[in-house]
């Protein structure tokens, strides 16, 4: 005659009054005899279930009377047993470990017994209740890790005391840009945020602002005010109400500003806080950066901020962004500007960007005159361009070598053809200033050249000159001769120089410096989408501009967004993109669920 089953709850209901009582002794009475009465319940439930139910449940009673051991080394007649000194490691070990186990094994039995419960009474024996008991438990247990690594994440956030924002509607943190441009301010500039107290919008900017309050003390400061509190502020600034950060310098009638609508909504102010470091940054530079200009060259086919709609290679739309954000504005410069007689005093700086026809030998001498007096020029050209820039290199000790630079190791993979080889990256640097953020950005930035060129000096340099070369690629790109890609036997793989900077020196004139790049699409939205491009192109502005004539330097460089960016491809691609969102990716999924239906059903089948 077999043995009478236990109630089916008597396991269950002894566990969880074990633990009642164990809560009560410890925290709510502090006696450890009903402590002790609560341990003595949990022990007979595991008794109960070693001796019936299924074994997945008995080995969960078991670590969690493993867990109140743990629990009760970690008191003080536990470390007394131990013998453990004050602070030791063990201890601390003891601490995490005890409620780790005991959420682990509490959420597995909890799933075990709940599935148990409902399987007893349809169930004919323990042995067909205990494989779907085993899974039940391994689900809570997979919960309960889930949430422990949680709670140890947030733990070990709080104690490091680090802030990651997560949210949906997170706010940027300041570039290194912008760091730069607050500490290089001799005068302290006031931030004044209009918001109320606890604002959901204020909140998520204040800190923003006190990270640069932080990196630039005494010149830069943060105070959050109410827009009805300060009438006269308000009425200066011409703003109605709340919602804006204003940038102030100087006091009283001297005082001069600059206004960030933020808006008091969270969800319209979305967009602006994901790009709040580029808006501040405009606008930190028209409050203290002198206003400057930069030339843009006309009438050789440049690319121009003026360019086609559709490639962006030949977009200058991100280039002219960062321009205006130092505070820099554009100008043009051609024949019907008097460029064929001269160049204009008043030009800081010009900049000839990739043109495809040849320049008049005229403009070409104005250009070198300019550069010989003190000028800044900043060139990026195409060696398929005709040849049409030749002239203004070698009045600068520069030549372009033939040929297209490809690599096969030294690509960026962006259409997976042959195409790609042309797409060359350079990480070699030397310590000049016109490379000095990329090289400190080394391990994540390199500059990208489309179909570029190599460059090299030319012999006899030009009286006054000097040329420096401060970026290189490595020894695995080549100069393609014949246009096929493939390297051939006069084709020898080395380093090729991608980028010069030259100075010139006249007698009685400021020295001239020329930044070229063998590249006309190099300044386009195409490529200064790559970090290093952009960090090259903010040295060259800064070294062209660093020692203007105010003595200020222009500080152009990244900035950082959690702006969505949005994906661009070739109308004859829509094709490929439709198929995989319609079977690509769906497809493999139905034959996947309807595999796993077929085995489920027959083991059923076999179970049966």
């Amino acid at each position: 005659m077999s043995a009478a089953r236990p109630p089916a709850l008597l396991a269950p209901g002894l566990t969880a009054a074990g633990l009642l009582a164990l809560l009560l002794g410890e925290r709510a009475f502090g006696a450890p005899a009903i402590s002790y009465v609560g341990v003595g319940a949990v022990a007979m439930a595991t008794a109960l279930r070693a001796r019936r139910g299924p074994r997945a449940l008995g080995a969960a009673h078991l670590a969690l009377l493993g867990a109140l051991a743990l629990y009760g080394l970690s008191t003080e007649p536990g470390l007394d047993l131990l013998r453990l000194p004050p602070g030791h490691l063990l201890e601390r070990a003891l601490d995490v470990l005890w409620p780790a186990t005991t959420t682990l094994a509490i959420l597995a039995l909890s799933t075990g017994e709940r599935l148990a419960f409902v399987l007893r009474a349809v169930a004919d024996a323990d042995a067909a209740v205990g494989p779907r008991v085993r899974d039940a438990c391994l689900r809570g247990l997979a919960i309960g890790l889930g949430l422990v690594f949680v709670v140890s994440v947030n733990v070990a956030a709080s104690a490091r005391d680090r802030r990651v924002d997560l949210s949906f509607l997170r706010v940027t943190e300041p570039s290194e840009t912008t760091l730069a441009l607050v500490a290089a301010q001799q005068d302290e500039v006031r931030a004044v945020l209009l918001y109320p107290d606890a604002h959901e919008v204020g909140a998520r900017v204040r800190p923003y602002l006190e990270a640069l309050a932080a990196h630039a003390p005494g010149r830069f400061s943060v105070q959050q005010l109410d827009h009805a509190l300060v009438p006269e502020l308000a009425a200066r600034l011409r703003i109605t109400g709340n919602g804006y950060v204003a940038l102030l310098l100087g006091d009283e009638e001297a005082m001069r500003s600059e206004t960030l609508e933020l808006g008091l909504e969270l969800a319209p102010a979305r967009s602006r806080l994901r790009t709040l470091d580029g808006r501040f940054q405009e606008a930190f530079a028209r409050l203290t950066q002198p206003r400057r200009e930069v030339a843009l060259t006309v009438g050789h086919g440049e690319r121009s901020h003026g360019g086609a709609e559709i490639d962006p290679a030949e977009r200058l739309g991100r280039f002219v962004t960062e321009l205006r954000r130092a505070n820099i504005e554009i100008t043009t410069l051609g024949i019907a500007e008097g460029l064929a007689r001269e160049v204009p005093r008043d030009t800081r700086m010009i900049a000839l960007i990739g043109p495809r026809e040849p320049l008049a030998p005229e403009e070409t001498e104005a250009l070198l005159a300019y550069v010989r007096e003190g000028g800044r020029l900043l060139v990026t050209v195409d060696h398929e361009a005709g040849g049409g820039a030749d002239a203004l290199l070698a009045g600068l000790g520069l030549q372009l070598l033939p040929g297209t630079l490809a690599s096969e190791e030294s690509m960026v993979a962006r259409s997976r053809t042959k195409a790609d080889r042309a797409r060359v990256f350079a990480a070699r640097f030397s310590d000049h200033p016109l490379v000095v953020a990329a090289r400190r950005d080394a391990t994540r930035s390199a500059v990208v050249l489309e179909r570029g060129a190599a460059l090299a000096p030319l012999d006899p340099t030009p009286e006054g000159a000097t040329v420096v070369f401060p970026l290189r690629t490595r020894e695995d790109v080549w100069r393609d001769l014949d246009g096929d890609l493939e390297r051939g036997p006069d084709e020898a793989l080395e380093a090729q120089r991608v980028l010069a900077a030259v100075v010139l020196r006249a007698a009685g004139a400021r020295e001239g410096r020329a930044v070229v790049v063998p590249d006309g699409s190099f300044a386009g939205d195409d490529l200064l989408g790559y970090r290093g491009n952009l960090l090259v192109l903010g040295d060259a502005l800064r070294w062209l501009l660093g020692d203007a004539r105010d003595g200020r330097p222009a500080i152009v460089g990244v900035t950082t967004s959690e702006e969505d960016v949005p994906v661009e491809h070739a109308p004859a691609d829509e094709r490929l993109y439709f198929w995989l969102g319609s079977l690509g990716v769906p497809l493999p999924l139905m034959v996947f669920g309807l595999v796993s239906a077929l085995r489920r059903r027959r083991a059923r089948r076999e179970e049966a």
